[in-house]
């Protein structure tokens, strides 16, 4: 990337902080769906003769380390945002948050590749099952689009205040009304 930049746009930071969104959520759809996958498939098949790889999917998303993937997926997208707002005061090129959003769909694509290879080697069809217990997944999503909301409103609030428009009275107003008085 040598030589100059252009300035990141509006529409650009708008459409970077929708993929940024989308990429989480097929992010989380992926690793719900191989979580069911893997609890099906530990239910219906015997641990005995599996393929390297459906032992493998079964080991990873039927037991804790399933919560590496829930966690890493808000925390990606809290890089992508962070990459957004960035590239938003022109601190950084929006390429970045681009290129942390499509990292994590792909990322999403193979963890679904993985479920749907791993069911296919078992043959034949599986009845999902609900898991026992509570199940963080809920929680987790929610605190992300509560995250990804926030920078929504926060960016648009930006947006109001570099444009000039006041959207209500400032923090510092009853501050700076009283500085010089004497």
């Amino acid at each position: 990337m040598l030589g100059h930049v252009r300035r990141t746009t509006r529409t650009d930071v708008s459409l970077a902080l929708l993929m940024a969104g989308i990429s989480y959520l097929a992010w989380a759809l992926s690793c719900w769906t191989a979580h069911h996958t893997a609890l099906a498939l530990r239910e219906h098949v015997d641990d005995r003769g599996l393929p390297t790889l459906v032992a493998t999917f079964i080991g990873t998303f039927a037991a804790w380390p399933r919560l590496i993937f829930d966690l890493l997926g808000p925390v990606w997208m809290l890089a992508g945002l962070y990459m957004v707002i960035r590239a938003s005061r022109q601190h950084r090129v929006i390429s970045w948050s681009w290129l942390l959003a499509s990292t994590q769909a792909i990322g999403g694509l193979l963890i679904g590749v993985w479920a749907q290879s791993a069911q296919r080697l078992v043959g034949g069809p599986l009845t999902l099952v609900r898991p026992a217990g509570r199940d963080p997944f809920g929680i987790i999503v929610g605190v992300a689009v509560v995250i990804w909301v926030s920078t929504l409103v926060w960016l648009i609030g930006e947006g109001f205040r570099a444009r000039g428009l006041r959207v209500g009275p400032d923090f510092g107003d009853s501050a700076k009304t009283h500085a010089y008085r004497k």
